[in-house]
């Protein structure tokens, strides 16, 4: 995590650069990805509430996409 503030997030990922169709490896690169909330967090609580939120959010979506739900 590279920082938070009252809006959201920013984090530091590496991410493929390209896909890699021919069999040979893919390339990453380091990349700044900002995560927003819906609302303002008004203080330490709710901000962490609305990271549990998104987290729920994430898992849903990954049960959704390989079928586990």
């Amino acid at each position: 995590m590279l920082s938070i503030d009252r809006f959201g997030f920013d984090v530091l990922a590496k991410v493929p650069e390209s896909t890699a169709s021919d069999g040979q490896s893919l390339q990453y690169v380091w990349k700044e990805l900002r995560f927003t909330f819906r609302e303002a967090a008004s203080d330490i609580e709710a901000f962490c509430n609305m990271l549990v939120g998104l987290e729920e959010e994430a898992l849903q979506s990954v049960r959704s996409y390989s079928g586990l739900s």
